[in-house]
């Protein structure tokens, strides 16, 4: 996951049940924090062993990024498509 570098700095990212917005719901998976990369982007790479790629390929499931130091706030929210 990369995100543009803008005014928040993300931190805590997680695959959560349900889409982005009122039916976002628990962690189904945590991912790795996001660290900035020598070009300036926050990026995060996670490698999750056993998740077959198509269990989340069902319009059931959102990547969530939150504010660093406040995960209460959130920067960013992405349904994962079909």
């Amino acid at each position: 996951i990369t995100l543009s570098v803008g005014i928040n700095e993300s931190e805590l990212v997680h695959i959560h049940t349900g889409q982005c917005g009122a039916t976002l719901a628990v962690v189904a998976h945590s991912l790795g924090k996001f660290v900035t990369d020598a070009s300036g982007r926050q990026v995060s790479e996670t490698s999750i062993t056993g998740l077959i790629l198509s269990t989340l390929l069902t319009d059931g499931f959102a990547i969530n990024a939150h504010l660093k130091g406040i995960p209460s706030v959130y920067t960013s929210c992405g349904n994962i498509p079909r």
